[in-house]
């Protein structure tokens, strides 16, 4: 949950807006969009998880997509 906080803070700092966020016990993902200086809208998913085998260690995958 920390790391996710963390991530969560930084792109809302960057103008991001999150859309919507699953948490469970294995991943917490989260949807976000930006609407860039040419009012292009991207979208962005975040997930992260625990590391298989790996304790106390994580995975973050962010994916943005230009929305079209």
């Amino acid at each position: 949950e920390q790391l996710s906080q963390h991530y969560t803070n930084e792109i809302q700092q960057a103008g991001w807006t999150k859309t919507a966020d699953a948490n469970n016990t294995h991943n917490n993902l989260s949807i976000w969009t930006f609407k860039d200086q040419e009012d292009v809208i991207w979208e962005g998913i975040m997930i992260i998880k625990p590391v298989e085998g790996k304790s106390g260690q994580y995975s973050a995958n962010l994916m943005i997509l230009q929305d079209k």
